[in-house]
């Protein structure tokens, strides 16, 4: 029995030694609590619903996000009936639009979180080609996977774009597997109670599949308690999202996106919007897709949108829109044959 006490001190000495080591490098317990909200919306109090297919969409209608922060700052969110943010005035949209129509599809930085209608770059593309009808597909926390389903949901409606660019980030690796680090952040944030997110893997015959699932994550016990607990716990899950090939998932999806745009014999472009890896840049240049850099410095004070939000700003979006428009109209709308730079 003594022997037994003696291990039992050493390792519970064993533990609290490491619980002060993770604590004095800054760890902390889990939190699991959302916390004091950032955003108040108006008028309905939210800005999601839950789609069977792509987990969430945006309410349709005109809202106002205010900064719980500063209630002296807030902007404009308008969705159309279709969910997706408008890219003009919807007065002015014709009620039966017979233009062709660029198909933008993207996450939060494509949607315009942080800055109003006006100021997003597919409103400001809109702009600059008015005989082409822009579509913003961006939705907040989508990921590759996400924008594959609505293109190919779109597409069963009977519509053909003109043009199909898909904004990428290399966050959204992580969205499309839906591992266990991603269904922790969703965790952290979801106020849509029991959500299913589309999860995308390798089948057996290594062809890429995705079908929607229930967004389950268990904490480990005490995690909400201890800092090296939970710091071993964020070891694992890191190392089980490697398990899901969340790159070669990603490079699927994208070449998915192509091959579907190549048999509607529409141009399909990649537009880098933020931190595409240096093995992603390669890969689309081996594969020769069109793509561009329209990324900028979000660390420049002028390109997001803080102290009320790291998104980016309506300087960013112009930026965007000057790198895509300009990509656009040398390689795709222009005479000029298109090429990757």
């Amino acid at each position: 029995m003594s022997l037994f006490l003696n291990y039992l001190a050493a390792l519970i000495g064993v533990f609290l030694v490491a619980e002060v080591a993770v604590r004095l490098f800054g760890q902390r317990p889990w939190k699991p609590s959302r916390g004091k909200r950032a955003w108040r919306i108006e008028p309905e109090d939210t800005l999601y619903a839950k789609d069977a297919k792509l987990g969430h969409t945006h309410l349709a209608g005109k809202h106002r996000a205010v900064s719980n922060r500063d209630p002296s700052h807030s902007f404009i969110l308008t969705h159309g009936s279709d969910t997706l943010r408008v890219t003009s005035p919807p007065e002015r949209t014709p009620q039966h639009d017979t233009r062709s129509e660029i198909w933008i599809f993207g996450c939060s930085y494509t949607h315009g979180w942080g800055i109003n209608d006006w100021e997003t770059y597919p409103w400001l593309l809109q702009e600059r080609y008015p005989e082409y009808h822009v579509i913003n597909f961006g939705v907040t926390a989508y990921g590759t996977i996400h924008s594959l389903i609505q293109f190919e949901q779109r597409i069963a409606s009977g519509r053909k774009p003109a043009c199909v660019v898909l904004a990428y980030s290399g966050r959204h690796d992580m969205r499309n597997t839906m591992s266990r680090h991603m269904s922790k952040k969703i965790t952290a944030v979801n106020a849509l109670g029991a959500l299913v997110e589309p999860h995308a893997y390798f089948s057996a015959d290594g062809k890429l599949s995705y079908e929607a699932r229930l967004v389950e994550y268990k904490p480990w016990p005490l995690m909400r308690y201890s800092a090296f607990i939970h710091t071993l716990e964020e070891m694992f899950t890191r190392w089980e999202m490697s398990l899901h090939r969340n790159h070669e998932v990603t490079l699927a999806a994208i070449r998915r996106f192509r091959e579907i745009a190549t048999h509607l014999g529409s141009p399909f472009v990649i537009a880098g919007i933020y931190r595409v890896r240096a093995n992603m840049r390669r890969t689309l240049e081996s594969d020769r897709f069109l793509k561009v850099n329209i990324s900028v410095d979000l660390g420049d004070p002028k390109n997001n949108c803080r102290p009320y939000d790291p998104h980016p700003s309506a300087a960013a979006n112009r930026v965007y829109a000057d790198k895509l428009s300009a990509f656009l109209d040398a390689n795709v709308f222009g005479n000029l044959p298109a090429e990757v730079s």
